[in-house]
């Protein structure tokens, strides 16, 4: 008793220097943004954010959004030096992001990073509602101390990016699929995909479910914005963005930030940079590892599928560990992948933490351990500011390691028999509870 006694002070106290630590990252973080706002016009030079701002307005005026956002971050914002002058996304996405410019600057990156916020905080507590998570007090202080801590999440909210508001809509996706409403999931993946271009994978799963409603509302649903948007712009915007795609997307493909595995075969590849066509390697080399992620995402959902008994119950199960591994792979396949983009990763994560609780696996503790120490790879660089080359050389290869243990872990899922909870699940699903 004695022991039990200490072990459960033990942990309290753990959790409570864990829940110190969060809160000094997030008055950390908090401060940075605080600067941010108080001396945007030169602390956001680097920025996307801007170049959605700024894309938004050559919209509406009927100007081209592939050209020209240098000029108008000068003469709009008196941004001297922006790097980009053209918008970073398809039609679609300026398209989407056209209420923006409804706001000053300053307040249009304020409102930006609160919605950010809002969204994560949605996605959350649909995922862990839909999962019936049950946790300890102690579990759950854990919990949110490591969603709040993950690397990616910083990096997401310092440079005011999207995926926050794609994690939202892959979630109500996912929600929507499990409730069998599946019209409104395809509406909303042909909505990602159309607006951020690698969630078109999902599209595989669909057509590997066989869900056909959904796939025929996601690719209604990604033509049709598609087309509106490109009248909106005009029908050679989809033109110009692709030659824009071709001319500057292969110089960010070995990036220190993609992590990808394209980003990982150029990061190697970078080592032997005298090979005899070194720059067509790499990139014969990322395809065929892209495709090989999709390829082995593939099989492990049709396997998966072809051993799981017939039941309810199990559908369910099938259904949350298809969808994470293909949020998994989105990332993993497509040629950048930028570290704030492994926000995805909260849905993988609360899956196979719902999926653990039920049954224990331990080799995939040790696949998710792995992703969490290389997710905090990035505080090393805090630690240890000039470190010799091959370190940074492997701190750049870290990022990747995260999304690929990730992979590892929910392909280690046991299957197992449905029981009692799944299949009240399943039949509140069927019954279209809410």
């Amino acid at each position: 008793m004695a022991e039990g006694r200490l072990r459960s002070r033990l942990s309290a106290y753990a959790a409570l220097v864990l829940l110190a630590c969060a809160a000094g990252y997030v008055v950390a973080v908090g401060v940075e943004l605080w600067h941010q706002a108080q001396d945007w016009a030169i602390s956001h030079r680097e920025l996307d954010f801007p170049s959605y701002y700024l894309a938004a307005h050559r919209l509406l005026q009927g100007q081209d959004i592939y050209s020209g956002l240098r000029t108008e971050a000068r003469l709009r914002l008196g941004m001297e030096g922006y790097f980009i002058d053209s918008a970073v996304g398809p039609p679609a996405f300026a398209m989407v992001l056209a209420w923006l410019v409804l706001l000053p600057y300053p307040v249009a990156w304020g409102v930006w990073q609160a919605l950010s916020l809002v969204a994560l905080a949605c996605s959350i507590w649909l995922i862990v509602r839909e999962l019936r998570l049950t946790l300890y007090k102690q579990e759950w202080v854990t919990l949110g101390c490591a969603l709040v801590l993950f690397p990616p999440l910083a990096f997401h909210l310092v440079y005011a990016h999207t995926e926050l508001f794609l994690l939202l809509t892959l979630t109500l996706a996912w929600l929507c699929l499990r409730r069998h409403r599946t019209i409104l999931a395809g509406l909303l993946l042909g909505l990602a995909a159309a607006t951020r271009l690698y969630p078109v994978l999902f599209i595989l799963f669909l057509l590997q479910r066989r869900a056909w409603k959904a796939l025929a509302a996601a690719a209604g649903a990604a033509v049709g914005i598609s087309a509106l948007a490109g009248l909106a712009c005009d029908p050679g915007a989809y033109l110009r963005y692709g030659a824009i795609q071709r001319e500057v997307i292969p110089n960010l493909y070995g990036l220190q930030g993609n992590a990808s595995l394209w980003g990982m075969v150029f990061k190697v590849a970078s080592l032997r940079s005298r090979v005899p066509g070194a720059s067509l390697v790499p990139i014969v080399l990322g395809f065929l590892a892209s495709l090989g992620i999709v390829a082995a995402t593939f099989l492990l959902v049709r396997r998966a599928q072809a051993a799981a008994p017939a039941s309810q119950g199990t559908d369910v199960y099938m259904l949350d560990r298809g969808f994470a591994l293909y949020t998994v792979a989105c990332l993993l396949a497509s040629p950048l992948a930028w570290v704030y983009y492994q926000v995805l990763l909260y849905l993988p994560f609360l899956v196979l933490l719902a999926r653990l609780k039920e049954r224990p696996c331990r080799r995939c503790l040790w696949a998710i351990g792995v992703a969490a120490i290389a997710a905090l790879s990035p505080f090393a660089t805090l630690l240890w500011r000039d470190p010799p080359t091959t370190i940074k050389w492997l701190q750049a290869l870290f990022p990747t390691v995260t999304p690929a243990a990730t992979l590892v872990a929910l392909a280690l899922l046991p299957s197992r028999t449905v029981s009692g909870a799944d299949t009240r699940a399943e039949s509140d699903l069927t019954a279209g509870a809410p």
